[in-house]
């Protein structure tokens, strides 16, 4: 099962409460979601998202049963301010490596959320039995998220160009970074 022990972690400003989503958790995961769809590395709009609770509520629970897929809230008082999401394939050749997102709520961020959460994935990763590599991909003008990634251990590994279109008609390039968090295999 993935799942992490639950922490209350210090960020500034307080505490957050960092632990493995649960079923009960997607009415708030929809909120964050539809709450980030006007920020400008969005890659999704409004009419794109997903409102269906109990859909969610199922892909959530599935996902705990799932040892290849870690699904992480962050709460801050009473409201989902974070979340990620890492999911590894169960294929032997490829399930040494998985992707994650991370989604942080507007007021909360340059908190250190982004930093427990993707922390707490780190660990998880580094004792479960095949996740060798972490992989993400990130606008390349999302300039704060990419020094954070390298801050935690992260480096470009590629880079797609033109990937994106962003809202203003404008094309980003899609910054592809990893971590090896388990040494190398032969």
């Amino acid at each position: 099962m993935a799942n992490i022990e639950p922490a209350q972690v210090p960020v500034k400003g307080g505490t957050v409460a960092i632990r493995t989503a649960r079923g009960g958790d997607a009415v708030g995961v929809i909120a964050l979601n539809r709450h980030l769809t006007s920020w400008e590395f969005s890659l999704v709009e409004l009419d794109e998202t997903s409102g269906d609770v109990q859909e969610l509520a199922t892909e959530i629970e599935k996902a705990v049963s799932d040892p290849q897929h870690l699904r992480l809230v962050a709460i801050g008082g009473e409201s989902i301010v974070g979340t990620l999401d890492f999911a590894a394939p169960g294929k032997r050749r490829i399930r040494h490596r998985g992707r994650f997102g991370i989604a942080i709520a507007a007021e909360w961020r340059g908190r250190g959320i982004g930093t427990a959460l993707i922390n707490a994935m780190i660990s998880w990763a580094r004792g479960h039995p095949h996740i060798e590599k972490i992989r993400l991909g990130v606008l390349a003008k999302n300039t704060r998220a990419i020094a954070l990634y390298e801050r935690l251990g992260f480096a470009e590994e590629a880079r797609r160009a033109g990937e994106f279109v962003l809202g203003d008609g404008t094309y980003c390039d899609d910054v592809m970074m990893c971590m090896w968090v388990k040494p190398r295999g032969g």
